[in-house]
């Protein structure tokens, strides 16, 4: 049990010396190792997450348009949803900003994930982001990554686990 992220309980007819579980036992360090929880890995209890979230017609930018792009901002700039994190992002942080991501996602076509504000994130998050693309991705939508230099393991991974389609599916641009 990790207070404040994950609770949970397993059964298999096998003991040990102790009374313990043998298969889960296995079944928890396989959990703790593939999502990178740790009873001592707590600074993100009580944190939020979700900085700001905004679509793209209420996103004051410092760049001048044209009346034509007003207006199509104006018309479509619902269809861009933007978050904007900070914090760290692990298993439990992760899972609370993407719940809320597909709770929304019905009516957006792009996604914008604004990671400047964000302190680290471990390989578990990185995971959970790359499923989201490919999801995105595949329902025909893009998730678009503003400020990501900073965090050179989720470019790492993500370039790694998706092989020949990361050019593809990864867009990003530097936020100022």
């Amino acid at each position: 049990m990790l207070p404040g992220q994950l609770g949970i309980g397993v059964f298999s007819p096998r003991l040990d010396e102790r009374g313990n579980s043998v298969r889960g036992i296995r079944v928890c360090q396989e959990l703790s190792r593939l999502l990178d929880l740790h009873q001592l890995s707590r600074a993100t209890m009580g944190r939020v997450t979700i900085r700001t979230k905004l679509n793209a017609t209420s996103f004051n930018s410092s760049r001048v348009r044209t009346p034509e792009e007003c207006e199509t901002l104006r018309k479509r700039g619902g269809e861009i949803q933007i978050y904007q994190l900070q914090g760290h992002l692990n298993f439990s942080t992760s899972e609370t900003f993407l719940n809320e991501i597909f709770e929304n996602a019905a009516s957006v076509s792009h996604l914008i994930l604004d990671l400047k504000r964000v302190i680290g994130i471990n390989e578990c998050s990185c995971r959970m982001i790359q499923i989201t693309l490919k999801k995105f991705a595949q329902s025909g939508r893009s998730l678009i990554f503003a400020s990501l230099d900073h965090l050179p393991l989720l470019r790492r991974i993500l370039k790694a686990n998706l092989g020949s389609s990361f050019d593809g599916l990864f867009h990003s641009f530097l936020r100022c």
